[in-house]
């Protein structure tokens, strides 16, 4: 389709909207009007406030510029007047007017004073301004606020009847107040204080404790703008028949833990026999596959000891984390031998022993199209202490234009990709059973063993794939979490090659035999679990050696005249040797109404030694470019630094040397960052505005791999020099549409460079290169400029958000 009749389509669905988005008040009935802004005044200067803005109780209609408001326009498209048609769709999916109420906005107003009252201010004082606009039917409302002198925290004092929370109050090794003498007031304060306290009470066993037994008293007369609180906490209530009387709070210990792993929701008579296994009661039955140690292992708490939430907490999410437990249920009851302790009743219902999952998805490499699918077969408890067996086949089509011009594909998929793998999850450390006794259960530990084999077939080669796997996992905290990949190799072998392939770059940058063994520890935080936190962060940090113990034993081992045992290869095959180092950093600002603003800076770098000269093997090595990355680049068609874009594919040749290039543009270091405002545009149809910059480089001659003598007089170009970083990084501007369906989203991104450093000098900003848009153009300067006549926009379809 034409660019010239895209936009026609474009701008028409566009105008009606525009045109109607003028006629705002359609809608308006007389004596009514469409309120257009809020304006709130602090001390006579106005602020721009979202914490503000979410107290007004009333919200003009969402906008999606500071002119267009989309959900009204629609609105007004239709006609409410009507139950069905064309009409009343328009009005479904838009929104209505929203309407100036005058009750509405003196609650406004209230609510502001409560705010600024909440927060110290006691003697605000708040009014209300409208603006009418009688023949446009509109209204605009300002809310003023004089907030007055803060007051400040002040004395405390305690009131406390029992002594063990006494105890606990004052003891400051375990409990610091967030009340400070001298600190602002505000009532979050003392809710967080409140908070602390009942989460300090109930982790050392004062089960149920309420937060309603604390209250505070403030005085402020005569104490000019300080607060002086009396903490009262009241003794434990009890509750019989019509009368109430209280008594003092004692901690509870846990005098027996019932663990029944095949509880049954329907046949609760089932009589179940019992056993003592390291002091916890075991119910066992005759449908029961498990062994008493699985479910022993994910309970942090124990008989003998007082009462902690905390483990209570901490066992829910380790028995979740098995993922052999359908369900998990932990009761607290009164004791059978005293009243005043409590025994734990833990119900656990397991998953089906065995599962199948089926997986079928496009893909799009590179403008490579096929389909892939998966299936995988699920053992769970194959020893009855929680093992996870998995055996997944894998197989996959994909179209791949010819490499040579006279070719032709005689079927559409002409590349196709078979494979298996079989793994055991394990709910603790692969260790020796001394060792594991030693392992705290709080870092909820889990191991990994697996091995693959599969084979690729493409029209260049023929290559077969072995891979072997040993990694531990744990929970260092509630937001870290670190993982030890003790062992990854893989073991690449070339098959058959294609002559012509075997001269090319893309196969000297990574598709040769090679043999890695690889050692990785990753650092991953994430405190994005509470969906309300305004800000929230992610970053995970990677360290990855390899082939340092396969050197340490090729110097040991004597040469073998076969070839087969020639130092610096294994099995005839070389090994690698690199050191490799990932940081990547995500923030998310939330803002009301779905809108967020996200940005990632990422940044890699590996580096060769040894028994590998050049370039990383080409899956530890970097690329640009694609649907998670500069989404205005195409993917391995970037970098490094300054490479000319038409360098990426066909023939270069002098008088002394012709190389056939088929270049897939990979590196040893990367920087990328990335900005995107995420909003909603109509409920799950989201919206993106996002800007991405970055490139790849190489650190000298010998990173780059390949012996090209046309482009050593171009090798600076493509190093990393941070002077010449102005130059290198590319950048894109993009829009993107995203459709959530809830258990997935779907993603169309769009965007155009808007810096090319693939361009010669003077032509690396687009907005310099008609070309670039599409239009035919002819530079006397520049003969060869992109683009003449084709669109440089790249679309990129995905599933699930980019970072």
């Amino acid at each position: 389709m034409a660019t010239k009749q895209i936009y026609t389509y474009i701008l028409a669905i566009a105008l009606p909207l525009l045109i109607f988005s003028c006629k705002s008040t359609r809608w308006v009935n007389e004596g009514e009007y469409l309120l257009v802004e809020n304006e709130i005044y602090i001390n006579e200067k106005k602020v721009k406030n979202a914490e503000l803005q979410s107290l007004l109780k009333q919200q003009p209609n969402k906008k999606l510029t500071p002119i267009f408001k989309p959900y009204l326009s629609l609105y007004n498209l239709g006609n409410p007047n009507k139950e069905k048609g064309l009409g009343h769709w328009f009005t479904k999916i838009g929104e209505p007017p929203v309407i100036a109420d005058s009750t509405t906005i003196l609650g406004s107003a209230t609510n502001l004073g409560l705010f600024y009252f909440s927060n110290g201010y006691f003697e605000n004082v708040t009014s209300v301004e409208t603006h009418l606009n009688k023949k446009k039917k509109k209204i605009k409302v300002s809310y003023y606020v004089f907030t007055g002198k803060p007051h400040y925290f002040g004395e405390l004092k305690y009131l406390i009847s029992s002594e063990n929370i006494e105890n606990l109050v004052f003891n400051d090794s375990i409990h610091k107040s967030v009340i400070k003498p001298g600190k602002k007031y505000s009532n979050s304060t003392l809710e967080k204080e409140r908070e602390n306290l009942v989460k300090l009470f109930r982790d050392n066993g004062f089960y149920g404790f309420q937060k309603d037994l604390i209250r505070f008293e403030a005085d402020t007369v005569g104490t000019n703008h300080v607060v002086n609180l009396t903490m009262t906490i009241s003794d434990q209530p009890v509750y019989f028949k019509d009368s109430t009387y209280y008594k003092p709070h004692v901690p509870s210990s846990l005098d027996a833990v019932y663990i029944d792993p095949f509880y049954s929701y329907t046949d609760e008579q089932e009589k179940k026999d019992t056993s003592l296994v390291d002091s916890y009661t075991f119910l066992d039955s005759y449908g029961n596959k498990f062994s008493a140690q699985l479910p022993i292992s994910a309970i942090h708490f124990q008989p003998g000891e007082t009462y902690n939430q905390e483990k209570v907490i901490e066992s829910y999410a380790h028995l979740n984390s098995l993922r052999v437990f359908r369900n998990s249920e932990i009761l607290f009851e009164p004791s059978d031998s005293d009243p005043e302790n409590l025994k734990a009743v833990v119900r656990l219902r397991p998953f089906p022993q065995r599962s199948i999952k089926l997986d079928l998805e496009g893909t799009n490499t590179s403008g490579r199209y096929g389909v892939f699918g998966t299936i995988s077969v699920l053992n769970r408890n194959l020893f009855k202490n929680g093992e996870i067996f998995d055996i997944t086949l894998n197989g996959g089509f994909e179209n791949q234009l010819a490499i040579n011009s006279q070719e032709s594909n005689n079927s559409f998929f002409n590349v196709y990709e078979y494979g298996a793998e079989i793994g055991v999850n394990l709910p603790r450390f692969f260790a020796p059973k001394a060792l594991q006794r030693r392992i705290p259960k709080r870092i909820i530990p889990k191991s990994r063993v697996s091995a693959g084999i599969g084979e690729q077939n493409r029209q260049e080669f023929k290559r077969r794939y072995f891979n072997l796997g040993l990694g531990y996992f744990w929970q260092q905290s509630k937001n870290t979490n670190m993982a030890l990949q003790l062992l990854d190799v893989s073991y690449l072998d070339l098959l058959e090659i294609d002559p012509d392939y075997q001269n090319s770059l893309e196969f000297t940058q990574g598709y040769q035999d090679v043999l890695i063994a690889a050692t990785r520890f990753t650092y991953t935080f994430n405190n994005q679990k509470t969906k309300n936190e305004r800000n929230s962060s992610f970053f995970i940090a990677s360290i990855e050696t390899a082939g340092n113990l396969l050197n340490l034993i090729d110097q040991l081992k004597p040469e073998d005249l076969e070839g087969q045992n020639e130092k610096g290869q294994y099995f005839g095959v070389p090994y690698s040797q690199y050191y490799k180092i990932d940081l990547d950093y995500r923030h998310y600002t939330r803002y009301r109404e779905g809108q967020s603003l996200v940005w990632r800076i990422m940044g890699g770098y590996t580096h060769t030694y040894g028994n590998t000269d050049g370039l990383p093997p080409f899956e530890k090595s970097y690329f640009a470019g694609g649907s998670n990355d500069l989404r205005g680049f195409r993917a391995y068609r970037l970098g490094p630094g300054n490479y000319p874009k038409e360098l990426y594919d066909g023939t270069i040749s002098n008088q002394d040397t012709s190389i056939n290039i088929l270049y897939n543009a990979v590196a040893p270091i990367k920087l990328m960052f990335n900005l995107e405002y995420r909003f909603t545009i109509l409920k799950q149809l989201k919206g993106a505005l996002f800007w991405d910059m970055g490139n790849i480089w190489i650190y000298n001659r010998s990173s780059i791999g390949y012996d090209n003598p046309i482009l050593d007089d171009k090798i600076d170009l493509l190093k990393f020099v941070w002077q010449n970083l102005g130059q290198q990084i590319a950048m894109n501007p993009g829009f993107g549409l995203r459709y959530d369906f809830g258990f997935f989203v779907f993603r169309l991104d769009a965007a155009i460079p808007f810096y090319d450093p693939r361009e010669p000098p003077g032509y690396r900003l687009t907005l310099r290169n008609p070309g670039y848009f599409g239009f035919n153009y002819q530079d006397p300067y520049n003969p060869n400029p992109s683009g003449n006549g084709r669109s440089n926009y790249i679309l990129n379809l995905g599933i699930g958000y980019p970072f």
